[in-house]
C-alpha cells in the first residue's frame, strides 16, 4: 500500500496553469498574422539588480499556446510566475516588431515558522515579432 500523497500546493498551481495554457488556442490561432516571435527574458531578485538568471525562447508559433507565460525562478515561490499573454496580444495589435518591459511576480514565499510575503521577483523581457 502507497503512502497517501502529500499535499503540494506549489505543484497544484503549476498543474492548474499548465491546463489553463493547453485549453488556449494556438499563438497561430489567435494571431494569424504573426510569423514569427522571439523572447528574451532576464530574472532578477526583488531588488531589480540581482541578475539570477536569463532566457531566450524562439517560439514555433503553430504549435505555442497564447496563454504565455514563465515559472518564478524562486522555488519556494507559491502561485506566482510571468504572465507575458498581455504584453504579446498587445504588441500584435499595435504590429509592434519589438517590445521591451517589466514584470514583478505576484506570488508569495512560506518558510516553516516564517510568515508569508510577497515573493517580487522581477523578470525584464524583450519581445521581438515578425509578420506575414
Amino acid at each position: 500500500m502507497m503512502p497517501p500523497r502529500k499535499n503540494n500546493p506549489r505543484a497544484e498551481y503549476r498543474l492548474r496553469e499548465i491546463e489553463r495554457a493547453n485549453l488556449s488556442p494556438s499563438l497561430a490561432e489567435k494571431f494569424p498574422k504573426l510569423k514569427s516571435l522571439k523572447a528574451e527574458l532576464t530574472y532578477f531578485e526583488p531588488d531589480g539588480l540581482t541578475q539570477t538568471g536569463a532566457l531566450r525562447y524562439k517560439v514555433n508559433v503553430g504549435h505555442a499556446k497564447s496563454v504565455f507565460s514563465f515559472v518564478c525562478q524562486s522555488g519556494e515561490c507559491l502561485a506566482g510566475g510571468f504572465d507575458l499573454s498581455d504584453a504579446v496580444a498587445e504588441a500584435v495589435t499595435r504590429r509592434s516588431n519589438s517590445v521591451v518591459g517589466k514584470l514583478c511576480c505576484h506570488g508569495t514565499l512560506e518558510k516553516p515558522q516564517q510568515s508569508k510575503r510577497p515573493c517580487g521577483n522581477v523578470v525584464r523581457y524583450k519581445l521581438i515579432l515578425g509578420y506575414v
